[in-house]
């Protein structure tokens, strides 16, 4: 009876930071990309082996129109046009407050609500 619940909490936790990392790494991967190539996409599963293969599992959904896509229900990345030239990431929160979800938007969020990453612009050296 004592041993089930740690080894659900274990579980837990496991799957929590596997999502985080792969939140992280999809943020890195869509960095990478306009870095590299000097553009972004509107669908950002080109721009992220990891956010397409979410996509292909079920847990991304992909919005083409609006340069955005959402993963596990918990983390929205979107390409954000600024003033000028510049062009940004925007990773934002979602309301899905399961445990995973909430384990995984404190790994990558902190307390913050938002994050934000020039991809192209004036603070962009490349």
């Amino acid at each position: 009876a004592v041993a089930i619940p740690k080894m659900m909490a274990t579980r837990t936790d496991a799957t929590i930071t596997k999502y985080r990392a792969d939140v992280k790494t999809m943020s890195n991967e869509i960095q990478g990309y306009a870095a590299a190539t000097g553009n972004t996409d509107s669908n950002l599963s080109k721009m992220s082996p990891d956010i397409k293969k979410y996509e292909s599992q079920g847990k991304a959904v992909n919005d083409v129109n609006k340069s955005k896509s959402t993963v596990l229900g918990c983390v929205t990345f979107q390409i954000v046009s600024g003033t000028g030239h510049d062009i940004n990431l925007t990773v934002t929160k979602d309301s899905n407050s399961d445990i995973i979800c909430q384990g995984v938007q404190k790994g990558v969020f902190g307390n913050a609500d938002e994050l934000n990453y020039s991809l192209r612009g004036k603070r962009v050296s490349y």
